[in-house]
C-alpha cells in the first residue's frame, strides 16, 4: 500500500515543484523568491548535498536552475526547489 502511495505523491509533489515560478518575492506571479545572501545559499546546497551523501534520493534539483542561481544587479540568489526523499 505504501509504495502505490508512495509513486502517485512522488510524481504529484515533483510535477508542482517543477512547474514553481522562481522570481522576485515581489513579482505578482513568484511563488518562490530569491534567498538572503550568498552564505544562505551555500548552507541551502550544503543541507542538499548532506542528504545525498546520506542516500537520500533528490526528485527534484532546484541546484540545476543556473540562470536562477546567478545574482542579479539587485544582489539577488536563487535556487529552485529542491525535494529528496
Amino acid at each position: 500500500m505504501v509504495d502505490e502511495i508512495y509513486d502517485k505523491f512522488a510524481d504529484r509533489v515533483t510535477d508542482i515543484a517543477s512547474d514553481l515560478t522562481v522570481t522576485n518575492g515581489l513579482d505578482d506571479d513568484a511563488e518562490m523568491g530569491p534567498l538572503i545572501t550568498s552564505e544562505h545559499q551555500s548552507r541551502v546546497e550544503q543541507y542538499i548535498q548532506e542528504g545525498i551523501d546520506d542516500g537520500a534520493t533528490l526528485l527534484v534539483d532546484g541546484r540545476t536552475l543556473e540562470t536562477l542561481r546567478q545574482e542579479t544587479s539587485s544582489g539577488r540568489r536563487y535556487s529552485g526547489m529542491s525535494i529528496r526523499v
